[in-house]
């Protein structure tokens, strides 16, 4: 009789409330319904926390990279001087034109510290029946590759998701794309743009590519009996923004188009990071004399916080005005309540976002202030029509279930 078990690679699922989590947890079920067996090793840097019910996993564990161990350590060092690392290092200087050689090699060392830390753990927990699926394309995927490769362990296939930071090129360096490109079995990516920019800017520069290439979404678990209206709506525009407060995220943006705008105006940021109080002070300094602007930041919330007050409250507009994202989940959650969202054309956003709210990528706080004002300025029944076009969107294209399905069936049917 044919098994099929999974290995799970994770960062923080299911032992951080954060990060992956808020991702996994809308497919872990599924994952269990449709594998005999599943497995999660995660790097999360404790494991105080249990997201997911014990009959369901066979195995959690927990393995905190960030955690100094001075022999793997040694180790990473000793394997930087390899011939692999450098190849990679001339890869490296040859296609990033603005990192310097330490910074390479720092990015390396930690491919290979994580690699020593987790090879042996990915050897016990899989066998010949094992998928091993990586849920980012990064030092967890080389991982698994390293552990096959070097005869540790056996896997049926290796595949792992790709998202934002791990496939594109104007991100960032990322160690070891050729070797993952030439040892990984299949790449899922979940957006079309994150696919098209990744074999354009990277895979194209790959000679013996191995992986075959395929887009499936993540999704979450929308609610069948919503149904947008703007029965609620008051005198009031509301807006929320639901990010990491951190300069990516761009909230500096936000707060310059907020402060050019004369209509009444209430905002809500719902997020914490390390530009906390930077952010907090000058959206002091800039809307302080706005009288039209009120505004709060929330700080953290928990998800299942977050999604009642989406259900229960009017909320006019959903912003995001990211640098660079993958798909946000967090548009996800807002527009499954028909909060339309309004964002960059950066990323895959231009696969979740409504063509009337999508922004250019390269935009100004005064087109910022300007598309808000044109929207609020819309009747009701405008509205109306675009809150019920943008819940569509997640039922037609983003919904959990079917979504992990799919790729469920996809990875044990494909040889």
């Amino acid at each position: 009789m044919r098994v099929n078990k999974l290995l799970m690679l994770t960062a923080n699922f299911p032992f951080e409330n954060f990060g992956d989590s808020n991702f996994i947890k809308n497919e872990i079920e599924e994952l269990c319904n449709n594998f005999d067996q599943v497995k999660i090793l995660s790097t999360a840097g404790s494991n105080t926390t249990n997201l997911c019910s014990d009959n369901k996993i066979a195995e959690k564990r927990c393995v905190p990279i960030k955690k100094f161990r001075f022999i793997k350590a040694l180790k990473a060092v000793l394997m930087c001087f390899s011939k692999q690392a450098r190849e990679e290092y001339s890869y490296a200087k040859q296609n990033y034109a603005n990192i310097g050689g330490f910074e390479i090699y720092k990015k390396i060392f930690k491919y290979y510290y994580a690699c020593h830390c987790l090879i042996n753990d990915i050897a016990e927990m899989s066998d010949e029946d094992t998928y091993i699926y990586s849920y980012w394309f990064s030092s967890r995927a080389f991982s698994a590759v390293k552990a096959v490769a070097d005869g540790k362990c056996k896997a049926k296939k290796i595949v792992s998701r790709a998202h934002r930071f791990d496939i594109y090129k104007s991100v960032g360096y990322q160690p070891f794309r050729s070797y993952l490109l030439q040892n990984i079995d299949r790449i899922y990516f979940v957006s079309e743009a994150g696919k098209a920019d990744f074999e354009k800017e990277i895979a194209s520069k790959v000679q013996n590519v191995k992986s075959s290439f395929c887009v499936y979404r993540l999704g979450i678990n929308a609610p069948i009996s919503v149904v947008p209206d703007m029965q609620s709506a008051g005198k009031i525009f509301k807006i929320v923004s639901c990010s990491n407060v951190i300069p990516i995220k761009r909230l500096d943006l936000i707060i310059k188009a907020l402060s050019l705008l004369n209509i009444d105006i209430e905002w809500t940021h719902y997020g914490s990071g390390k530009n906390f109080s930077e952010v907090a002070d000058m959206a002091e300094s800039e809307l302080k004399n706005n009288r039209h602007i009120h505004y709060r930041f929330a700080g953290h919330i928990d998800n299942d916080r977050l999604l009642e007050i989406y259900k229960n409250e009017h909320i006019d507009l959903f912003l995001n005005v990211s640098d660079s994202e993958g798909v946000p989940v967090s548009i996800m959650e807002a527009q499954q309540f028909g909060i339309p969202a309004m964002a960059r054309d950066v990323g895959g956003n231009r696969e979740i976002v409504l063509n009337e709210l999508l922004l250019p990528s390269e935009v100004s706080a005064k087109d910022i202030a300007q598309a808000i004002f044109d929207y609020a300025q819309k009747t009701c029944e405008e509205q109306i029509v675009i809150r019920q076009k943008s819940r569509q969107i997640i039922c037609d294209r983003y919904d959990s279930i079917r979504n992990t399905k799919r790729f469920c069936d996809s990875v044990k049917m494909w040889e």
